[in-house]
């Protein structure tokens, strides 16, 4: 049997019926960033314009691909019943990665005397990444590198469908332990270990934690995401797609999260409280106060709802807590572009390339469209457990399980507010970063400056003022 890829990037086939039809996918990957690949096949049309559904498998279903090159198979079942002289059409498609797709014509034709009627055709077709050629022949739709940044982001918004929110949930609490444990290294943090670790509350949150085996289910999370992964971080992954956003920015080098083996609850307790402490003026001064010898309600239910969450993620999408992180940043952005500060910095923000192509990022995604639809979702399943308003998701539990306390502020009324405008999205997470990353702080005031010369109305002599990040802690990137 035959096949060719004409000049129209179409792959004609002949093969028998009953035959099996095996592609090859050679991915050769050449951007800078990780990214899901997760090619599909349409249905299939028979000449006359009947639609038949075959036997397809693609073999793995989606890959991970980071500057390198891949392998994917797609095997299609050609069934007895089609008779010769008839030609099936389909299309090999690459979502969020571009519009263009092959057609896939199959002819099929009667065997040949004397072979056998069941055959296996293999194809090979290569695939240049970005798509700017699919067989050796250049796409008329191939993008450039600022258009790859709205793929990029298209992409990572479909893998949190497909990722558990446990991974991520592991790595946040991996990194509040770490830099809880470099605070434990100082003299008051020495201090404040030893008084909050005689406080009852302490050592009965410890027990729970060490009898749901919360210590191997997050040594066992994050050895599986760090596996499929690639050695990635998803938090690093999302941190090089930001400053990838800035043309000639070299991105940041990869770094693994590994749980050491020999923390035990207490230790994960210790650590996670005193990184929130770092990063939480309100946790600070609780934690104080328990140190202090405050006398806590041990609520027990508060604590059973928190874990029984926590392992809850191992079935819920990553896009459940990424939606409560984001808000998260989008409240704070939002009211930092209030201030005179954040208003400046938004100002210069928004005559740089690293703003347009961001907005562009965000509206090619439908960002906001994603931020409110799972916003919904995340509120009508809380609400089906019999969970209040406003009290839905882990990080209300985990305030109320800590602090004794919710906020009344609620998520739905704010992601109402913010509407469909990617430009406004886009603005509250920046600004939502500069409020609680010194270093992305710095990097943004760093990004805006390339934005003061195209202000030419303004007599700017001095940039930005220092971003709230500055005041509140020191060092990190995004992952603090």
């Amino acid at each position: 049997m035959c096949k060719e890829m004409n000049r129209d990037n179409q792959l004609r086939i002949k093969i028998n019926p009953g035959s099996t039809l095996v592609i090859h996918l050679i991915i050769d990957s050449q951007i800078d960033e990780k990214l899901l690949f997760r090619p599909t096949i349409d249905d299939w049309i028979v000449d006359n314009g009947e639609i038949i559904v075959l036997q397809t498998s693609i073999q793995p279903s989606y890959l991970y691909l980071y500057k390198e090159k891949f392998n994917q198979k797609i095997t299609v079942k050609i069934p007895f019943i089609l008779s010769p002289g008839k030609t099936i059409k389909s299309w090999l498609r690459f979502p969020g990665m571009v519009e263009e797709a092959i057609p896939i014509s199959l002819e099929i034709v009667p065997p040949e005397r004397g072979k056998d009627k069941h055959q296996t055709i293999e194809v090979s077709l290569p695939i240049t990444l970005p798509l700017l050629s699919i067989g050796g022949k250049l796409l008329p739709s191939a993008v450039d590198q600022t258009t790859a940044g709205c793929f990029s982001l298209i992409s990572g918004v479909m893998d949190l469908d497909k990722l558990p929110s446990c991974w991520l949930a592991a790595e946040l609490l991996e990194i509040l332990c770490q830099r809880g444990e470099e605070y434990a290294q100082t003299k008051a943090g020495t201090e404040l270990v030893n008084k909050l670790k005689a406080n009852p509350w302490f050592k009965n949150q410890a027990i729970a934690l060490a009898a749901a085996q919360i210590p191997n289910w997050l040594a066992d999370s994050l050895k599986t995401s760090n596996i499929i992964l690639g050695g990635h971080s998803l938090l690093n992954i999302w941190e090089q797609w930001l400053l990838n956003l800035v043309p000639g920015n070299p991105g940041l080098s990869a770094k693994a999260l590994n749980a050491k083996p020999e923390r035990t609850a207490e230790n994960w307790l210790t650590g996670i409280l005193l990184g929130l402490g770092q990063i939480s003026p309100i946790i600070a001064n609780k934690l104080q106060d328990i140190a202090s010898g405050e006398t806590l309600k041990i609520d027990t239910q508060a604590t059973n709802n928190f874990i029984v969450a926590l392992l809850g993620l191992d079935k819920l999408p990553a896009r459940w807590l990424v939606v409560e992180l984001l808000l998260l940043l989008c409240i704070q952005g939002d009211k930092y572009a209030q201030t005179k500060a954040g208003s400046e910095l938004l100002a210069y923000l928004k005559n740089t390339d690293f703003f347009h192509n961001g907005v562009l990022a965000f509206d090619a995604a439908k960002v906001p469209r994603w931020l409110t639809l799972t916003q919904q979702a995340a509120s009508a399943y809380h609400a089906s457990v019999g969970t209040k308003i406003g009290e839905g998701g882990l990080l209300p539990m985990a305030e109320k399980w800590l602090l004794g306390e919710i906020k009344s502020e609620t998520a739905n009324a704010f992601v109402a507010s913010m509407g469909m405008d990617s430009d406004r999205n886009f603005s509250c997470v920046v600004l939502g970063l500069a409020v609680v990353s010194p270093r992305m702080g710095g990097l943004l005031d760093a990004i805006a400056k390339r934005g003061v010369s195209r202000i030419a109305s303004q007599n700017v002599t001095s940039v930005i003022c220092s971003t709230p990040s500055k005041q509140t802690t020191e060092g990190g990137s995004l992952q603090r």
